[in-house]
């Protein structure tokens, strides 16, 4: 034992019992442990490493991060699950989950919008990591489908929405060299002349980023690296860990490989984007696909100042010992990001929710409108996408056809709707920003 201490006198010792028992679930840096106060005289250095031992053989679940027979103790990596751990992963999958309250508000914003929210988040992060340079206004424009591609950089972005767009054709596929060479084929269509020059991740204590040049990060890219993190994602993402923890912590740990060992040949960013939802989707946890966990990943790979208030920096989440280097904080970080995301989307679809709460009491406040009109109001404020005609209009309210021109007709005047011919068939839509529209129109009608 060092620090002149036997071993006997060191596990009798009450004050160092008591620095063990409060420290051990603690996770902090190395740069803040050493400014504790230490027990019975002992060194940083070695409370650092019985602290170490205590997390490696505690009661909380150890997980394997990557081992090889070959290695020695302390060039492992492993992680643990501790309580805090337990009860973040209980609060994603409860709110995460296929077909929950959240997953129908999604399902609802992307109707009412037509689009994801935070989407053009990830992809502008995506970017960022592939080194593609590209207006996030562009971006923006494209999602939207007010622009059509005009460089390459837009052509990919495009591709990716185009891919994003069509997953549940690849939603009961492996996860093979199969699925992820279309995948890659329809990301490159248009930009195989492109050049692929990702980001390097900055450097850090623990991890050698970039290549051993320390330039050129495809110098890094070789066959084994690749066939060791795609059989770690077809392994642990799949319909084995449908609403389980072990799944959304398998999800997690593959995408932030990607980032770091980029196992495809170009693209890897959008590849990342791409491949989380359809985890998610695969696991059961259709919610979590649209955190916004990119650039969150990134921000905090960067430093940015939304990352600050973190309480570890991007290269002090793993903590080192001669036991191995623990990844428990890093995993927790990357389960923080998750959470954070769903707050977000929750403010986003409660924002939503509101929004069509307003234009309900709108409409029924409108002494314009009979009940028919308000009935029809609100559901293309909720689907603007929607459409009708009029001989719908007098099956849906039973009314004679021409009620329904009537009915029609007076929302073209007020403003809700346009008017369109398609052949001999009138087709009424909503005007642009329906939401909009109604609140104006209606609060002018209440001061009338």
């Amino acid at each position: 034992m060092s620090d002149s201490m036997s071993i006997s006198e060191f596990i009798r010792n009450e004050e160092v019992a008591a620095f063990v028992t409060r420290h051990a679930g603690e996770l902090v840096s190395w740069e803040q442990f050493r400014g504790f106060p230490m027990p019975a005289g002992l060194s940083p250095e070695t409370m650092w490493e019985v602290i170490e031992f205590v997390r490696l053989v505690g009661v909380d679940e150890q997980m394997p991060f990557s081992q090889s027979d070959e290695a020695c103790v302390g060039e492992s990596s492993w992680y643990s699950i501790s309580s805090e751990m337990s009860a973040v992963l209980a609060r994603l999958m409860h709110r995460g989950r296929t077909a929950g309250t959240l997953d129908a508000r999604l399902a609802q914003y992307r109707s009412a919008y037509g689009k994801s929210p935070f989407l053009v988040a990830d992809l502008s992060a995506a970017a960022a990591r592939d080194g593609v340079e590209i207006d996030p206004d562009a971006v923006v424009a494209l999602a939207a489908g007010t622009r059509t591609p005009a460089t390459p950089a837009e052509r990919l972005a495009a591709n990716a929405l185009a891919v994003l767009r069509s997953l549940d054709e690849y939603c009961d596929r492996a996860f093979d060299e199969s699925l992820y060479g279309e995948i890659q084929s329809r990301l490159d269509e248009g930009c195989a002349a492109f050049p692929y020059r990702p980001m390097r991740r900055p450097e850090t204590s623990y991890n050698a980023y970039g290549s051993a040049d320390g330039n050129d990060p495809l110098s890094r890219y070789d066959a084994e690296q690749k066939s060791w993190c795609l059989e770690l994602i077809s392994t642990h993402v799949n319909e084995a860990y449908q609403d389980r923890a072990e799944g959304v912590v398998a999800v997690v740990i593959a995408c932030d490989l990607i980032c770091e060992e980029l196992p495809f040949a170009r693209w890897n960013g959008f590849m990342e984007v791409i491949l989380r939802r359809l985890f998610f989707e695969r696991i059961g946890m259709r919610a979590l696909a649209f955190v916004s966990f990119s650039r969150a990943l990134l921000d905090w790979e960067l430093g940015l100042p939304s990352a600050q208030e973190l309480p570890f920096a991007f290269g002090q989440a793993i903590l080192h010992s001669r036991y191995g280097n623990n990844t428990t904080p890093y995993l927790r970080q990357l389960l923080q990001f998750l959470e954070r995301g769903l707050d977000d989307l929750e403010r986003e679809t409660d924002a939503m929710v509101a929004q069509f709460d307003r234009c309900r009491a709108a409409l029924v406040a409108d002494t314009r409108l009979n009940h028919r009109q308000q009935s029809l109001l609100m559901e293309l404020v909720m689907n603007p996408s929607g459409s009708i005609d009029a001989a719908t209009y007098e099956r849906r309210y039973d009314v004679t056809l021409v009620t329904a021109r009537a009915d029609l007709k007076k929302l073209v005047q007020m403003g809700f709707l346009s008017l369109a011919e398609t052949g001999k068939k009138q087709v009424f839509s909503p005007v642009s920003h329906m939401e909009d529209v109604v609140a104006a129109r209606s609060g002018r009608a209440s001061l009338a």
